[in-house]
């Protein structure tokens, strides 16, 4: 058999899909693989695999180091990670957003904020203000609708998705599923409609696939298990927050939260418009939650 080096793109059981030369093969684990518990093939994996042509089939004998790895849901090599953020149903939410971003940040993966549903908002003035923010922060934004998929915007997100991984993720109703179906022209991921009653919608994404768009690779997951703060020094929270976005951080005090402190650097920043103030207040909403939790 043929040795060929090829990508885990999605799981059946105790088989691996695996794309090679895209070609897509079922194949299962060599005797030793199967045996090694701490090294587990996920979805995002680089494998060599043992090919038998005819039948399409292959066994998979090594196992690539990753660059990175997700936990939950496992998926390793990601380039980064597009978070569906609607305008509308539900309503946007700083807070939550910022947590998700800091979270990812602090695992070293990077965020792209994809605002979804702009189709939804008559004025939209305030929401333009905030976006323009995050893209002053650092960040890198797109803003779209799937209604209206022929628009610039929507080839201008396309490009963020060129020669990556790129894994979706966003709060129910987000319009994740929606988007991936749109991008890769095909009803693949089921949806539903957003509950009138409770205006939210309902996760239909149950495992974690891998498609081909273009030059890039997307990946629609179950949803994430919220990163946990919790065990984070305060400190360590407060400076790295700041610290991965676009201004230099140069506090006064080397243990400084922000908070009370005279002639801290952040506060200045914040009073003279150098850093949103919403994206502060979430912050401190963030540290004030934390030192209500550890008593």
């Amino acid at each position: 058999m043929i040795i060929k080096k090829g990508f885990v793109i999605s799981l059946s059981g105790d088989y691996f899909f695996v794309l090679i030369d895209e070609v897509k093969y079922l194949c299962r684990l060599k005797g030793l693989l199967k045996k090694d518990d701490a090294n587990k093939v996920i979805v995002g994996d680089f494998v060599d695999v043992q090919i038998d042509y005819e039948q399409k089939t292959g066994v998979i004998s090594k196992i690539y180091k990753r660059k990175n790895e997700l936990k939950h849901p496992k998926i390793a090599n990601i380039d980064q990670i597009v978070i569906i953020v609607p305008f509308k149903e539900p309503d946007f939410n700083s807070f939550l957003l910022n947590k998700f971003i800091w979270s990812l940040e602090f695992n070293s993966f990077k965020p792209l904020i994809c605002f979804s549903k702009r189709d939804l908002i008559e004025d939209a003035d305030n929401l333009i203000s905030v976006i323009q923010d995050y893209k002053d922060l650092g960040f890198t934004v797109s803003v779209i609708s799937n209604k209206l998929k022929d628009s610039p915007s929507w080839e201008e997100f396309q490009s963020h998705l060129n020669n990556k991984i790129s894994v979706f993720t966003g709060q129910s109703g987000a319009g994740k599923s929606t988007t991936i179906n749109n991008l890769l022209n095909d009803e693949i991921i089921k949806t539903k409609e957003i509950s009138r009653k409770s205006k939210r919608g309902k996760n239909t994404t149950t495992a974690i696939n891998l498609y081909m768009l273009n030059n890039g690779i997307i990946a629609d997951t179950p949803g994430f298990s919220s990163f946990d703060f919790n065990d984070l020094n305060l400190t360590t929270i407060s400076s790295f927050i700041f610290k991965k976005s676009n201004f230099e951080f140069n506090c006064k005090f080397s243990n400084c939260l922000h908070l009370t402190e005279n002639k801290c650097f952040i506060k200045w920043s914040v009073e003279n418009n150098k850093i949103p103030r919403f994206y502060y207040n979430d912050y401190v909403k963030l540290i004030d939650i934390l030192k209500t939790n550890r008593g």
